[in-house]
């Protein structure tokens, strides 16, 4: 952590992503609970669920966007700004429970995650220009324990203002305005500090800006053809990653963790992964942080094995958390790995469009993993870790044929 202290112009992004992220992930849990008070809350709670998944397929078209912009650090305070004001609107239009407000507030849900986005690709080129190589992978992991930390106490701010306020969702918008509001008023007072290199916008097709950006990502993974396989591997990995949750979440109806209640069960699950995590992530000179990136992805593929072997055969509970605690460990070590060697390897001006190409692939497989492991267990427990097995077997053959191919 001592990049925070030493590293003025990181500091400053730092402080403004939380500020940022902090406002982005609190409104999504509300967005939802304030679906549910509509006339006909099904239909708006399922809308909401769609809602907050729109801004993922513009991911890799905000990132090249990002890219493209020569003005980075007037967008990046500017918009920040928009957001707090987009946000007192929502605090108005929660007054009322009308489909037109609600058809609004959804349409602000949407923009101001886009711009989350479009924000966090213009700091990329800022944060390469003013943090030294050596320092990458520990501001990287101080990033990544950043967003875990909003994700989860965003969630949570949300929900006790809510219960404080009695369901005031105008009050928990307002939150949301100060937070973006506070994100960039940091950024003016370390204005002089946010450099970074000129931007040449070069005039070519959006099929092949895509293909650009993945012979660059092909090429910063040591330029052999084993860049596919391993990404197929992490995509992978991340499908059965969710459908962990997937099966748990089910089979917690019937046989509860350690005797405990089905929602007991399933806030330790979730904790077990956030903890863990984290601790894995603000780790970033630990033994398991030297390791290179295709040594991890193989362990991390073994342990998926190993617990889905022991849940199939009915093992002890208790090793199937010691396993996915050490799962979750080591997965915050990948994310600052890739994005080091990302901010090292890469011009700026690929920066944000690479990091969204990889963010696009790896959260898209998330879904289809918990939606074929979800269908499973609905009909079988035991036929959903007998396929899960099989899955994470074929990732292990995978993993295996990429740590034995020649560097």
């Amino acid at each position: 952590m001592n990049i925070l202290r030493e590293n003025k112009s990181f500091r400053a992004l730092a402080i403004s992503a939380f500020f940022n992220k902090l406002g982005s992930s609190m409104y999504n849990l509300v967005f939802v609970s304030f679906a549910a008070t509509m006339p006909n809350n099904k239909l708006a709670v399922g809308i909401a669920n769609i809602i907050v998944l729109i801004p993922v397929f513009f991911t890799l078209y905000i990132g090249i966007k990002a890219d493209e912009t020569k003005l980075k650090r007037r967008w990046l305070i500017l918009l920040g700004f928009v957001q707090s004001i987009l946000f007192i609107l929502v605090g108005l239009l929660t007054q009322t429970t009308t489909w037109l407000a609600f058809s609004i507030i959804c349409l602000i849900n949407i923009v101001s995650d886009i711009i989350s986005d479009y924000r966090g690709g213009l700091e990329l080129p800022i944060f390469q220009h003013t943090v030294k190589q050596e320092n990458l992978i520990e501001a990287h992991s101080v990033n990544q324990f950043i967003s875990y930390v909003c994700n989860f106490s965003g969630q949570a701010l949300g929900v006790y203002v809510l219960t404080i306020s009695n369901d005031n969702f105008g009050l928990v918008a307002v939150f949301n305005a100060l937070s973006f509001f506070a994100s960039s008023f940091i950024l003016i007072k370390y204005k002089k500090f946010l450099l970074h290199t000129n931007v040449e916008i070069y005039q070519k097709s959006f099929v092949l800006k895509i293909k650009e950006t993945y012979l660059g990502l092909k090429e910063v993974f040591q330029k052999s053809e084993k860049f596919t396989l391993m990404l197929l591997s992490i995509l992978l990995i991340n499908a059965l990653g969710s459908g962990f949750s997937a099966i748990y979440n089910i089979s917690f109806l019937k046989v509860p963790l350690f005797g405990l209640t089905f929602s007991q069960s399933v806030f330790i699950l979730q904790i077990i992964m956030i903890l863990f995590s984290i601790i894995g992530t603000i780790s970033p000179h630990d033994y398991f942080s030297k390791l290179r990136l295709i040594s991890i992805i193989f362990l991390d593929s073994i342990i998926i094995f190993a617990i889905s072997l022991n849940n199939s055969l009915g093992g002890p509970q208790v090793l199937s958390m010691f396993g996915l605690a050490f799962l979750f460990y080591l997965s915050g070590k990948i994310n600052p790995k890739i994005n080091s060697l990302l901010m090292s390897s890469l011009p700026s001006e690929l920066l944000a469009r690479s990091g969204a190409l990889l963010s696009l692939l790896f959260m898209l497989a998330m879904p289809i993993g918990n939606i074929i492991f979800t269908i499973f267990s609905l009909f079988a427990i035991q036929s959903a870790w007998l396929l899960y097995s099989i899955c994470a077997f074929i990732v292990l053959l995978l993993t295996l044929k990429l740590t034995n191919e020649k560097e």
